[in-house]
C-alpha cells in the first residue's frame, strides 16, 4: 500500500467516522432522549360531589400530615455522664526531667566592652587600585 493510501485510510478511520457517529447521535438520537413515549392520558370523568368533597378532605389531610412534627423521625437523646469512647492511654514510658545541679547551671557570659570611639580615618583609598601601583 503506497504512502497517500495509509494516510487517507488514517483519516477516514480516526476523522471521518467519528464524526459521523456524532452527527447520527445529535440529529437521529438526541431528539428521543426527551421525548415521552407514554399514552396518553384517558378523559377525566365527571366528579360527584362527594367525591369532590372526598378528594379535598384527603388532600387536606395529606397537607397537615407532612406538616406535623410526629411525621419525622423517631430520635431518642440519651445523654450519659460516661463518654461513649474511652480516652487513649499511652502505654509509653512518660520521661522526668531531673533537676539541674549547680554545678551543670552555665554562668553568664558579659559581652567585651569595646571602645565607644570608632577609629580615626587614614584617608586611604578603601581598596581602590592607586595610581602607580601594578
Amino acid at each position: 500500500m503506497s504512502k497517500g493510501a495509509r494516510i487517507i485510510k488514517g483519516l477516514v478511520k480516526w476523522l471521518v467516522i467519528p464524526a459521523l457517529v456524532a452527527v447520527l447521535g445529535y440529529f437521529v438520537v438526541g431528539p428521543q432522549i426527551g421525548a415521552s413515549k407514554l399514552a396518553p392520558a384517558p378523559p377525566e370523568k365527571e366528579l360527584t360531589a362527594t367525591e369532590k368533597a372526598q378528594l379535598e378532605l384527603e388532600a387536606e389531610n395529606k397537607s397537615n400530615l407532612l406538616q406535623t412534627p410526629e411525621d419525622g423521625p423517631q430520635v431518642k437523646i440519651d445523654a450519659d455522664d460516661e463518654p461513649a469512647v474511652k480516652a487513649r492511654t499511652s502505654t509509653k514510658r512518660k520521661k522526668r526531667r531531673t533537676p539541674r545541679s549547680e554545678s551543670a547551671v552555665r554562668p553568664e557570659v558579659q559581652p567585651e566592652q569595646s571602645d565607644p570611639t570608632p577609629p580615626v580615618d587614614e584617608g586611604g583609598s578603601g581598596g581602590a587600585a592607586t595610581a602607580g601601583g601594578g
